[in-house]
């Protein structure tokens, strides 16, 4: 469930065609299904917008435990992005406008719209996204 401020129908189409290819490249992803009237994302008005509903597939496996912490899950979490990062090397959108923003454009960053206009956080918050938008990307290196 996510509200319309912070995502449109277009982001949820796009999350949802994106797990699609996944699924149909042979990963193990969790597929929208769709409501009882037969729609992938069901929207519920509410105060300054509405929120979208999506329902998934129920994920396979076990909740992680405190004792399972340990460098298998990040391995495996690797292991799974590499995957990942393989099979979108080609990803075309099918439409444009169902592209996700990039981190930077959230509006969760966009404090001034939440924040009183003299808070001293947004300030702080432009630094620091101003810091690692400068930041030069880690050069990959190759074996």
């Amino acid at each position: 469930m996510s509200h319309t401020i912070r995502r449109s129908r277009n982001n949820i189409r796009g999350e949802i065609e994106f797990l699609n290819f996944l699924s149909n490249k042979g990963l193990a992803v969790s597929n929208a299904v769709p409501s009882t009237r037969g729609n992938m994302a069901e929207e519920i008005a509410a105060e300054n917008g509405s929120f979208l509903a999506i329902s998934y597939e129920m994920a396979l496996g076990k909740e992680v435990s405190d004792a399972d912490w340990n460098e298998s899950p990040y391995e495996k979490w690797g292991e799974f992005l590499g995957k990942i990062h393989h099979a979108t090397k080609g990803y075309k959108w099918s439409n444009p406008a169902f592209k996700r923003q990039t981190w930077d454009q959230e509006v969760q960053l966009k404090a001034e719209k939440n924040l009183r206009p003299d808070d001293v956080m947004i300030s702080i918050l432009k630094e620091r996204l101003t810091s690692l938008i400068l930041c030069p990307s880690p050069k990959i290196h190759t074996v």
